[in-house]
């Protein structure tokens, strides 16, 4: 006759002072060797991607650019002490060249904005967060989303000097952009067969 031992995992739970585990917590803890199996990529990496090698989607969804500015008192231009929306779209435009020279080397030439919105006012004392993305490209052209947040907000009513810091972004403007990189400073890996409106 034989005689079988059998022994509980501690990590369910019981111990040789505790044999039913309740003290752990109802007789059961959930494993954590598990845990570490799970793989979570990186915030603005598509889960797909391989590391080494990436499609030219993933390169257009991470080539963005950012600027941070303090709107200047010379700035107002109109009554009420607005600034015109002419500030914003060189905003606009410097992040545009940035996206180019990071893609292509070249600043290249801004060929048009569509879909322009101006969505709340600006003044001076405020502060302007604007971010472009590269979403789209061609042989030669880039497409690029823009948009531009006012994240500190001046406060004259109060104190000539005083500001207030949103607790939400305001977005307040939006623009799409489109820019032509010269042939001879385009990319090889971006080369393909030209459109009828490139042609």
């Amino acid at each position: 006759m034989a005689a079988v031992a059998i022994s509980f995992p501690e990590a369910l739970g019981a111990t040789a002072d505790d044999p039913t585990g309740e003290a752990a917590g109802n007789g059961r803890t959930e494993p954590t060797a598990s845990k570490e199996l799970d793989a979570v990529p990186p915030p603005n990496t598509p889960a797909t991607a391989t590391i080494g090698t990436s499609t030219r989607d993933e390169r257009e969804a991470q080539t963005t650019a950012f600027l941070r500015v303090r709107v200047g008192q010379e700035e107002a231009h109109y009554g009420g002490n607005l600034v015109d929306g002419a500030r914003i779209l060189r905003l606009f435009g410097d992040l545009v060249t940035e996206i180019t020279v990071r893609t292509d080397g070249d600043e290249g030439l801004l060929a048009q904005y569509s879909d322009i919105r101006f969505t709340a006012p600006v003044r001076p004392g405020d502060y302007i967060e604007a971010r472009a993305r590269l979403v789209r490209q061609t042989r030669l052209r880039r497409v690029v989303e823009l948009e531009a947040h006012k994240v500190i907000r001046a406060s004259p009513e109060e104190a000539d000097s005083a500001g207030e810091v949103l607790d939400e972004p305001q977005l307040v403007c939006a623009a799409t952009a489109t820019t032509v990189v010269p042939h001879r400073r385009a990319h090889t890996a971006t080369a393909r067969t030209p459109t009828a409106e490139e042609a």
